[in-house]
């Protein structure tokens, strides 16, 4: 009887981790696509209540993404590499190819806040510094 519990315990722990990294990533696709779109608007709905109150307008965004991460504005496409679970919560690796051809690694952290996953923040990641 405890080992079927395990079994069943353990089905369910790998479909819910499946439907997190979905709703992970899906959440940080929306934002993507809605920065290609020059929807700031949409795209600073997926920003943890931190990075609005950090911000405190979709113009403040819109600036900040503008000069400090032109590569998730304009790209060419993107790839998810490797998500982490952390204290914090995840940590998603992701592979962007802007519009001049340049690689990017940008580690999103994630928050999930009642029941949503929201973006608490972005950082660059060097090249050297990355092993998948």
């Amino acid at each position: 009887m405890f080992r079927l519990l395990v079994i069943i315990f353990t089905f369910f722990a790998t479909i819910s981790a499946a439907d997190e990294r979905t709703d992970i990533q899906n959440t940080i696709s929306n934002q993507l696509e809605a920065f290609a779109s020059d929807d700031f608007t949409e795209a600073f709905t997926h920003a943890s209540p931190g990075i609005k109150d950090i911000f405190g307008s979709v113009e403040n965004f819109s600036r900040m993404v503008k000069k400090g991460y032109p590569m998730v504005w304009r790209y060419n496409n993107f790839q998810f590499l490797k998500l982490e679970e952390t204290p914090q919560g995840y940590s998603q690796i992701v592979r962007i190819i802007d519009n001049k051809d340049e690689l990017f690694l940008l580690k999103y952290f994630m928050k999930n806040i009642s029941g949503n996953w929201k973006i608490s923040g972005v950082t660059i990641i060097e090249n050297s510094d990355f092993s998948a």
